[in-house]
């Protein structure tokens, strides 16, 4: 972002499929008729962890989330911060699998 403040750099494209208010005349991917991209963060626990500790931790990265000096640094990405809980973010998972696992074997990207 310091290089697009500077005028360095310029935004072409938004790799979302939401239009952004920071850059409202920038198109998004979907908007150029490209699949959506997005930078996701998340953390995965092993195969069947306790729901228990499932909900700890998601509780812990949900209250990380609010805190002031971890939102005052996520806002220098000028990014969207979407918080999934643990169903969430595993139907976001299988989703983005499948849909990117096409995405290589239509570009003829795939094990050969």
């Amino acid at each position: 972002m310091p290089q697009v403040d500077s005028g360095d750099f310029r935004v072409i494209a938004l790799i979302g499929d939401q239009p952004s208010k920071l850059f409202p005349d920038v198109p998004t991917f979907k908007q150029l008729g490209y699949p959506p991209y997005a930078m996701v963060l998340g953390s995965i626990g092993p195969a069947g962890m306790p729901k228990d500790v499932t909900d700890k931790l998601c509780d812990a990265f949900k209250k990380a989330l609010s805190d002031a000096q971890i939102q005052k640094s996520l806002a220098q990405w000028k990014a969207p911060v979407i918080f999934e809980d643990s169903a969430g973010y595993t139907a976001w998972a299988k989703w983005a699998t499948a849909h990117y696992a096409d995405m290589v074997k239509k570009a003829g990207l795939g094990k050969k």
